[in-house]
């Protein structure tokens, strides 16, 4: 994908979306293939170029013999504390783009860790959250898997809806619901509160369009797609 340290390979059942930096290739989602139009609009340009729209997005891959040979090291590393700092570093360092606005050294951060032998687990989490911490970036977040194999984008969605749905219900008792979000609860939700204020729940700032006559009969990817 260009611009982007991303690899998408699509088979006649699975459809697999890696991470790449200069020394990694990891698995991060997986979709049936049948469900493959979840990632937008795929259109060949020719045989060694496909687009993917997304909304106003349009992401251009160009077609690769195969996956990179770091992904059988990533295998063997995977447990590896070290390597999964290491991972962590490129991956913000090839694509984190606001370094000098947010006065970060980023390079000071390699050099403050590499040195040392980062022991388990839980010491490496302490490194990321504390990094991530400093860069006082709010649209910049760290999610920690539970544990291997999980894909959290694909596989908290439904969790993320009951978990918004809860807040709603616990402000507000008779919550007016409109349109479908990405993951399946509503768009938009408001009411009043039991201290008459009122509380409006957004639950994605994509879909809000008026050519939608029918929200109520469409999914989230219907919106971002249509």
């Amino acid at each position: 994908m260009r611009g982007y340290g991303k690899i998408i390979t699509i088979n006649d059942t699975v459809v697999n979306s890696y991470d790449t930096t200069a020394i990694s290739c990891t698995l991060s989602s997986q979709l049936k293939r049948d469900d493959i139009s979840q990632m937008g609009t795929i259109k060949r340009v020719d045989q060694n170029l496909i687009t993917i729209t997304e909304g106003i997005k349009t992401y251009m891959l160009d077609k690769i013999g195969e996956l990179p040979n770091s992904i059988k090291y990533n295998l063997v590393k995977a447990e590896d504390p070290n390597y999964n700092f290491e991972v962590f570093w490129n991956m913000m360092n090839e694509n984190y783009p606001f370094f000098k606005e947010r006065k970060m050294d980023w390079l000071s951060i390699q050099e403050k860790y590499q040195g040392k032998r980062i022991k388990n687990k839980n010491q490496l989490h302490h490194i990321l959250k504390n990094t991530i911490r400093q860069l006082n970036d709010g649209h910049t977040t760290l999610i920690i898997p539970k544990k291997n194999g999980a894909f959290p984008h694909y596989r908290t969605s439904n969790k993320t809806a009951v978990l918004e749905d809860k807040i709603l219900e616990r402000y507000v008792k008779n919550p007016i619901r409109y349109g479908t979000s990405i993951k399946g609860n509503g768009l938009l939700n408001y009411g009043i509160t039991e201290n008459n204020i009122g509380y409006i729940q957004i639950n994605n700032m994509l879909f809000f369009s008026d050519k939608y006559k029918n929200p109520e009969g469409l999914s989230g990817y219907d919106y971002l797609f249509d």
